[in-house]
């Protein structure tokens, strides 16, 4: 086994639960029933019974996934929870886009469970993409890896392909002590996920708590979690907490800062998905959604939590092509949770696609999720995850949206890219594709104020350049199925 660079002591992790023990390695419906359950889950504002949630730890906005600048000598990204070749639900990948003029070196560092972990050095060419494999480095059920990159203007994300669909999520560019999640479920036909990676130096020690409508849970064997320097645990949420169709999560390190991701996959009613998410380590006052669609038959919901310790009102605002509607409101008081059911809205058409701006007032703000289903029969994958955007998100000006694969294809998937503009000013932006010919414009266009566009941008990366805020995804569903396989795009400082 390689020793990984930057490592800092190792030694098998310490706390045992009915996990396989995670290893040593280097440093730095039904699922329309499910998504209904959701919605008559919907009244949960307000106070829990059970316990008090985890109070939530205030820190400056900060983007959780933000590629360094061209500029930058060395940057580093970690991605938890990926599905490895020993477990059951596909295949995993690596994605690394370099905006660069120059080939980056990196060195991946994965690791798995019983200790195995290797490194391998690999190129990112200029302008281009390179998919790894963490799974061929460190055969197992579940990885973590650590990406360290020679340079700057390199972004990194994760791609499940498997039998349920397909998913991909960003990697972290940064650790924090606490996490949060507003969507999950352990329904029947339903599986959650929940991984954390410690790629630190120093040990950290991490506890799980669990918000559902039957209060705050917070299991004895998800508790004191010690994750050694350099190591990752992935739990099954439904082992001990069992058959709740709304679970809202928390990680929080005692000691420590450390990586969370929740992998969600469903198999129930005709209808099958994947949806990995990272984790928000800070609350936001408003989220943005930019794409939304409720297929005619289907099932739609947008989770807002509240973990803070102060009661928030909440409004979700929805535009349609045509104008906004009128908005939707909650009061979300401490460690509450507000499930929307927008597919039961009159006032949101179906088969009309929408976007949507989640505000919070009144407290340091919330965390934001969506879920979404066509009808049973549907083109795979047929259930989504998608995460919102936090409003810090739009403050960049380039964002980067990796090529995915079609599963099932020799190809890539097609990328149909949408820009929300939640300003009151018109911003021109310019959609560029990554090729190894160089960096070529697909579009130029100008995104009026309090609106969207969407645009079919090929199969390749994608590089946006805009002039003012956006908050900006890539949709690689397929056709005839609703929004289910949405990717954020990844800010470049």
């Amino acid at each position: 086994m390689t020793t990984p660079r930057h490592a800092s002591g190792a030694g098998a992790e310490s706390h045992a639960t009915e996990e396989a023990r995670q290893g040593r390695p280097g440093q730095r419906l039904a699922v329309l029933a499910v998504v209904v359950a959701l919605a008559c889950v919907g009244g949960l504002a307000g106070n829990l019974a059970g316990g008090n949630p985890p109070a939530a730890v205030l820190r400056s906005p900060s983007l959780v996934a933000d590629a360094a600048p061209v500029s930058s000598q060395s940057s580093s990204w970690y991605c938890a929870g990926i599905p490895g070749p020993a477990g059951s639900l596909g295949q995993s990948e690596i994605l690394l886009v370099n905006t660069a003029q120059q080939a980056v070196s990196a060195t991946v560092d994965a690791v798995g469970t019983r200790g195995h972990a290797k490194q391998e050095l690999v190129t990112v060419p200029a302008h281009g993409q390179l998919a790894v494999a963490p799974g061929s480095l460190a055969p197992s059920a579940w990885l973590a890896a650590r990406v360290d990159v020679a340079g700057g203007g390199v972004s990194a994300s994760v791609q499940v392909d498997g039998s349920a669909g397909w998913t991909a999520a960003p990697c972290a560019s940064e650790t924090a002590p606490q996490w949060y999640f507003a969507a999950g479920s352990t329904s029947t036909g339903t599986s959650l996920r929940l991984s954390v990676f410690n790629p630190g130096a120093n040990l950290a020690v991490v506890d799980l708590s669990f918000v559902t409508a039957a209060g705050v849970t917070q299991p004895q064997p998800f508790q004191g979690i010690v994750l050694n320097p350099g190591a990752s645990r992935s739990v099954t949420v439904g082992q001990y907490v069992q058959d709740h169709p709304q679970v809202a999560a928390v990680v929080t390190a005692r000691s420590g800062a450390v990586v969370a991701t929740e992998l969600q996959s469903v198999q129930a009613g005709g209808v099958t998905g994947l949806g990995l998410r990272l984790g928000s380590p800070v609350l936001a006052r408003t989220w943005y959604l930019p794409r939304a669609e409720d297929a005619s038959g289907g099932t739609s919901a947008v989770t807002v939590y509240n973990p803070s310790r102060k009661t928030q009102t909440v409004s979700v605002r929805v535009r349609l092509p045509s104008g906004p509607v009128a908005p939707f409101t909650d009061k979300l008081a401490p460690g509450g949770v507000w499930t929307l059911d927008t597919a039961q809205q009159v006032r949101i058409p179906s088969t009309a696609p929408y976007a949507m701006t989640v505000e919070a007032s009144g407290g340091p703000g919330v965390v934001v999720d969506r879920t979404t289903a066509g009808p049973s029969g549907s083109p795979s994958p047929g259930w989504g995850d998608d995460a919102a955007v936090a409003s810090v998100s739009t403050q960049a000006t380039r964002w980067t949206v990796a090529a995915v694969n079609a599963p099932g294809s020799a190809g890539a998937a097609a990328i149909t890219l949408v820009l929300m503009n939640p300003g009151r000013l018109p911003v021109a932006a310019l959609v560029s594709s990554l090729t190894s010919t160089g960096v070529h414009r697909v579009s130029q266009v100008t995104v009026k104020a309090e609106s969207s566009v969407t645009l079919a941008a090929g199969t390749t990366p994608l590089l946006v350049t805009a002039a003012g805020q956006l908050a900006v995804v890539g949709d690689a569903s397929p056709t005839g199925a609703p929004a289910t396989a949405l990717e954020p795009a990844i800010p470049q400082s």
